[in-house]
């Protein structure tokens, strides 16, 4: 249980729910950022082909 296992454990899970957070926000942060570009610029603006 963590409240037997002393307060790193508690830093893991507070550490680990505010980066879960981060990760969340900057994900949609990024997908609203695409679909303004694909907005402005098409669906396929950006995209590259490799070279062979």
């Amino acid at each position: 249980m963590l409240l037997s296992q002393g307060s790193g454990s508690w830093f893991s899970v507070i550490a680990f729910v505010v980066l879960l957070v981060l990760g969340i926000v900057t994900l949609r942060s990024v997908r609203k950022d695409t679909r303004a570009f694909e907005a402005r610029h098409g669906a396929d603006a950006g995209v590259q082909n490799p070279v062979t």
